[in-house]
């Protein structure tokens, strides 16, 4: 599939790809093509039976000068499918990518996101939602590359994993000897439903220039007994108490994206927490 937004153009509505395999494997692949000043949104939801036994995929992104691409996907397979996903964005003078992604997981998933800052001024914003069931493991490798002075990137993510469960993220940030008055931020948090709950968490910076701002880091969290106490003496049920305290850890990082963005995608966090617990 080829997508080409012309040069100028700002798209009132998203562009909507929606896909439901029923093969036990299947390939694809999407190129964009962002023009100068072009503007748009692309919703992916995709979706698998238990026939599916592999589910492959290649994103690539070509963003002119100016250009504004923000790309949603949510990933709703069959616990019984494996996915491979791999994603890249290319960036021109002062192009802007947000990659916003949202997956429940299966027996096993792996998703590669590499954005190349080759431009002045270009920037990336990388938004990750993930939950894994029992018994599964997500894989997450997620890149942004600096190469031109004054670009910068956010790499996100919050995690749900349940018991038995194990999620890896692996963030790095790049920036080159030739990318001055850059900035770099990550910070991976991962919310641990049980004491086999595992989640390994590696934020890479790897920096050649001084004259750059960076940071990154990676916390766990689990559910606190005081948090479950406080909803439940006000009449809320035991487990409608841990639903709520799921979506709040997804909705703070989901309250990030800007609103102009958020307000016209569907509410994926739900989806994937709801799907997920009736794994």
């Amino acid at each position: 599939m080829v997508i080409h937004i012309p040069a100028c153009v700002k798209l009132l509505e998203p562009i909507r790809i929606q896909s439901h395999v029923t093969q036990r494997t299947t390939a694809e692949s999407i190129i964009i093509i962002a023009d100068e000043e072009s503007d748009a949104l692309i919703i992916e939801e995709s979706s698998s039976t238990e026939a599916c036994a592999l589910k492959t995929q290649t994103i690539q992104i070509y963003l002119k000068p100016h250009a504004t691409v923000n790309y949603c996907s949510v990933q709703l397979f069959h616990h019984a499918t494996h996915n491979w996903s791999w994603k890249r964005s290319q960036h021109q003078k002062d192009a802007v990518m947000r990659w916003i992604d949202s997956s429940k997981s299966t027996r096993f998933s792996q998703m590669q996101i590499c954005s190349l800052l080759e431009h002045e001024g270009s920037s990336s914003e990388q938004y990750t939602f993930f939950a894994n069931a029992s018994e599964t493991v997500s894989d997450y490798a997620i890149e942004a590359v600096h190469t031109a002075h004054s670009t910068s990137s956010k790499l996100l993510a919050r995690g749900i994993i349940d018991n038995h469960g194990k999620g890896i993220y692996r963030g790095t940030v790049t920036i080159k000897n030739n990318a001055p008055h850059s900035r770099g931020l990550q910070r991976v948090d991962s919310l641990l439903l049980g004491p086999k709950a595992r989640c390994d968490a590696v934020p890479v910076l790897d920096v050649e220039h001084d004259d750059v701002i960076c940071s990154h880091s990676a916390a766990l969290h689990q559910i606190q007994n005081e948090e479950l106490y406080y909803l439940c003496s006000r009449g809320v049920p035991e487990e409608e108490a841990r639903q709520m305290i799921m979506e709040g850890f997804f909705q703070s990082l989901w309250d990030i994206i800007p609103s102009s963005v958020r307000e016209m995608i569907p509410s994926s966090v739900s989806e994937v927490i709801t799907t997920w617990q009736r794994k």
